[in-house]
């Protein structure tokens, strides 16, 4: 079996037919292609130790991959791999390739400050920018700040989602979460929705006749925008999540009440908020330093 066809069965079989996440299954894709440019669509029984860490410094010096990128590229490997052991191929034993270690990461986040301003500037209008539009985006990148919901969940939401001042959606983990909507973001889903006149399910839509659901390459647009007016850059759809959760932790909220609202499956994913958030770290720092 060639590379290219054991990562294939891997989706088919194991993502697909499991029901799992679509990006997921991009992501494979894209460890595959890697894979593929290192190796060649070679038979995947060919695969020693030796060659597979020589993949692993081609993903961090040629490719350019950062830590935790190159470690995910090589967990898809061995996944692979460990299926095809399970089916009875006579492949390199996945229990011998060693993972790196993941390296820690700060979130990026936005001040209070710069969140006010960066929403303020997605509703800003332009020459031959229509105001459905101007609506839209102001209401997608608040959505975004006052939930934390992840991009793949806003895209993914219907009109008939909402219920007034809450509604119910299904992340990572496809275990469903509330996620809460306050006053003025009602109101903005309701002037949106009294724009629209297409009959599209979908809450966000990516054009102004309403044929297609916006997508997460739409709203990449739309934040790639804001920034070029805001001067503020490299803010991403998933910088407001993060600055939702350090907002959160520094009101006052429990650790364990942000991981329910974030649909994290671990702790240790939402106490690096607590990291950002606490003012006491500087302050010993300071006291013992100056």
């Amino acid at each position: 079996m060639k590379i290219s066809e054991a990562y294939n069965r891997y989706i088919v079989c194991r993502i697909d037919g499991d029901n799992g996440s679509a990006n997921t299954g991009q992501y494979y894709k894209y460890a595959c292609r890697s894979a593929l440019l290192f190796f060649g669509d070679i038979n995947i029984k060919k695969l020693n130790e030796k060659k597979v860490d020589q993949y692993k410094a081609f993903l961090k010096t040629e490719l350019k991959y950062a830590p935790n990128t190159a470690r995910g590229h090589i967990v898809c490997l061995r996944t692979v791999l460990k299926m095809c052991q399970c089916r009875g191929e006579k492949v390199l034993d996945a229990r011998t390739i060693k993972i790196p270690y993941k390296a820690k990461t700060v979130a990026s986040h936005l001040s209070e400050e710069n969140v006010k301003k960066f929403i303020v500037a997605a509703g800003e209008g332009g020459r031959g920018y229509p105001k459905i539009n101007r609506v839209r985006n102001q209401l997608i990148v608040k959505m975004l700040f006052v939930t934390g919901m992840r991009i793949s969940e806003l895209c993914a939401l219907n009109k008939d989602d909402i219920h007034g001042a809450h509604c119910v959606i299904t992340g990572k983990s496809k275990d469903p979460r509330p996620c809460f909507i306050p006053e003025d973001v009602e109101r903005m889903i309701s002037e949106y929705l009294e724009m629209r006149s297409d009959n599209n399910p979908a809450l966000f839509v990516s054009s102004q006749g309403g044929a297609r659901r916006i997508t997460a390459r739409n709203v990449r647009r739309v934040f790639r925008r804001v920034c070029s007016k805001t001067g503020l850059e490299g803010v991403h759809p998933h910088t407001m999540r993060h600055s939702y959760g350090v907002y959160m932790i520094d009101h006052g909220v429990d650790i364990r009440i942000l991981a329910a609202l974030m649909g994290h499956q671990s702790l240790n994913t939402t106490k690096i908020y607590t990291q950002i958030a606490d003012p006491m770290l500087e302050k010993e720092y300071r006291r013992v330093m100056g």
